[in-house]
């Protein structure tokens, strides 16, 4: 399922395209939005919050979210991925887009 499209892009190189990576891509980050959710269910029916103040409630907790997501959870996540980096253990082009010079 991991069909790779390629297509040259305007700098020149060819931009590849998994669509196993990116169906597992997408469904882990709607899994880890669906737990959020979750979280302010329980919360919510813990609360016994209704009305405008759920409303009011929902976008504070999604503000949260957001914040902690992206200032604090994503810059102390381990440095495991190599994504676009090279590694001595293999080929170039498996971490890097393929090149047209061949050095």
């Amino acid at each position: 399922m991991s069909t790779a499209t390629s297509t040259p892009t305007m700098g020149g190189s060819n931009f590849e395209f998994f669509a196993g990576h990116a169906l597992l891509g997408a469904l882990i980050h709607m899994m880890v939005g669906a737990m959020y959710g979750v979280g302010f269910g329980v919360l919510a029916s813990l609360t016994r919050i209704r009305g405008m103040a759920l409303v009011a409630g929902a976008v504070v907790w999604g503000g949260l979210v957001f914040v902690i997501s992206s200032f604090v959870g994503l810059p102390w996540r381990p440095r495991s991925s190599t994504a676009g980096t090279r590694s001595p253990t293999r080929p170039s082009s498996w971490a890097t887009a393929p090149s047209s010079s061949s050095t």
